[in-house]
C-alpha cells in the first residue's frame, strides 16, 4: 500500500443541502479534497444539490419524495462515476435526500471500499440536531423513532418530520444499507459515542477532526467585543444569547442569517448588539482578529463547529455550550469557557471575569493558537485522512 499511499485515485461525493452554499459539511467537502490534490493525490468530485427537488414541480417533489430513501437516480450517476474514474477508494459527506444511501450499493457491487464522514447524526436518528422545543434531546437515539411524527420535531412540521421518519426507516430498516460502509470517521469523541448508542458498530468508527488553514495571524492581540458567526435559528441559541446580552454592557457583533433574524431585531433593545448579516470571507477574518472572543451558544448536539477552530487558529477564546463536539474542542478554563445558554446570568458572569482580566484573556488567547496548532492544522489533518484510507484499502484487501 506505500505505492497507493503515495498517489490515489479517490472519488469524494457530496450532496448539497441547498444551492452550492459554503459552509459547515460543504466546506469540509471542498477543503479535504483541495488538500487531497495539494500532495499529488488524483480527486475526482462528484456533487448534487437538493435544490433539484425543492425548486421542482409539484409532482417532482412527489417523485423525490418517493424515491429518496432508496433512489434509483443517485445509484445510476454515481455507478457510471465509478465505472469512469475507477477509484481506489471512495469518500461520501452526505448523501441526504437526491443521492440517497443506494449509492452504497453500487460502490459495493463494484468492490470498492468506501469511507463515509458523519457530519451530523442523521444516520442513528431521524432528526439529526437532535432538540425538542428548543432542548436538547435524545429519547429516539437506539430506537425506533416515532416519537418525531408525534411531535412534529423538525421544525414543528408534520409533513417535513414524516418525510425524515421515512427517510430513516425504510432505508435502514428495510435495505440495512449500514453493512456496504468500510469505515465510519466520527468528527470528535463525543460524536462517537453517539454514534455508537444509535447502533452503529464501534469496529467502524475512527475519530477524525476537521481542519482549516492556518490564517498565520501576525500577532495574537487581545480584542475588544464579543463575536458571534452562525445561522440564526433556534439549535444555535442566538435567540437565548439575545436576550441574555439585554443585560450585558459590552459589544456583540452577529454575523449570520436565517428563519429568526426579524425576530431577534425586535427582540434586541440593546445598542451594544450589531447584525451584520452576511459577510465576505475577508470581513470574518477581519472581524475574528478584532474581537475578543466568540460566543457559540448552540442548544442541539453539535457534531464540530468550524467556527470553533476557526476562533482558535486567531488566538481568541471561545465561550461555547457543554453541547455535542464542543466538548471535546474547548477546554474549559484553558482557551475558553463552557456556559450554559439556559442559565440565565452564567453567560454575564464569565463575560464580565473576562473582561475585567486582560491578563487572562490574553493567556487563553495563546493557548487557544495552541490548541489549534497541535490539533487542527491541514498537515496533520492530511496525515489523519490518508492513514485512514490507505489503512481501509489495506483491510478491505485482506478481507
Amino acid at each position: 500500500m506505500e505505492k497507493n499511499k503515495a498517489r490515489l485515485k479517490i472519488l469524494i461525493i457530496h450532496n448539497y443541502t441547498e444551492g452550492f452554499a459554503t459552509g459547515g459539511e460543504a466546506n469540509v467537502f471542498q477543503d479535504e479534497s483541495n488538500l487531497l490534490e495539494s500532495n499529488g493525490h488524483k480527486v475526482r468530485k462528484l456533487f448534487v444539490t437538493n435544490s433539484e427537488g425543492i425548486d421542482s414541480s409539484f409532482l417532482e417533489k412527489i417523485k423525490f419524495f418517493i424515491s429518496s430513501p432508496w433512489s434509483n437516480y443517485g445509484y445510476s450517476i454515481v455507478k457510471k462515476e465509478l465505472k469512469q474514474f475507477k477509484p481506489d477508494i471512495v469518500h461520501v459527506h452526505n448523501f441526504f435526500f437526491i443521492l440517497s444511501p443506494k449509492i452504497f450499493l453500487a460502490i459495493w457491487k463494484e468492490k470498492i471500499p468506501v469511507v463515509v464522514t458523519l457530519h451530523n447524526y442523521r444516520l442513528v436518528v431521524p432528526c439529526s440536531q437532535m432538540i425538542y422545543k428548543g432542548k436538547p434531546c435524545d429519547i429516539c437515539l437506539g430506537k425506533n423513532p416515532w416519537r418525531i411524527l408525534i411531535r412534529r420535531c423538525y421544525r414543528n412540521s408534520f409533513f417535513a418530520s414524516l418525510f425524515r421518519y421515512r427517510f430513516y426507516f425504510l432505508s435502514q430498516k428495510k435495505h440495512n444499507w449500514w453493512k456496504y460502509i468500510d469505515r465510519f470517521i466520527a468528527l470528535t469523541e463525543n460524536g462517537k459515542s453517539i454514534l455508537i448508542k444509535g447502533g452503529l458498530p464501534s469496529s467502524k468508527i475512527i475519530v477524525k477532526q476537521n481542519f482549516i488553514e492556518d490564517p498565520k495571524p501576525q500577532n495574537i492581540k487581545i480584542g475588544h467585543g464579543a463575536l458571534y458567526i452562525g445561522t440564526l435559528t433556534v439549535e444555535k441559541g442566538i435567540k437565548e444569547l439575545i436576550h441574555e446580552w439585554q443585560s450585558i454592557n459590552y459589544p456583540l457583533k452577529v454575523i449570520g442569517a436565517g428563519e429568526l433574524r426579524r425576530e431577534l431585531t425586535e427582540l434586541n433593545k440593546n445598542e451594544n448588539i450589531s447584525f451584520l448579516g452576511v459577510v465576505p470571507r475577508e470581513q470574518v477574518i477581519k472581524e475574528l482578529e478584532d474581537c475578543a472572543f466568540i460566543v457559540m451558544p448552540s442548544i442541539c448536539q453539535e457534531s464540530f463547529g468550524l467556527v470553533n477552530i476557526e476562533a482558535l487558529s486567531m488566538g481568541k477564546p471561545v465561550l461555547a455550550s457543554w453541547n455535542g463536539g464542543m466538548r471535546d474542542i474547548i477546554q474549559d478554563g484553558e482557551n475558553g469557557y463552557f456556559i450554559d445558554i439556559n442559565q440565565f446570568g452564567d453567560l454575564k458572569k464569565k463575560i464580565n471575569h473576562l473582561i475585567k482580566n486582560p491578563t487572562l484573556l490574553k493567556e487563553m488567547g495563546q493557548n487557544a493558537r495552541s490548541s489549534y496548532l497541535l490539533k487542527y492544522t491541514s498537515q496533520i489533518n492530511y496525515e489523519l485522512l490518508i492513514n485512514i484510507y490507505t489503512q481501509t484499502i489495506d483491510t478491505y484487501e485482506n478481507n
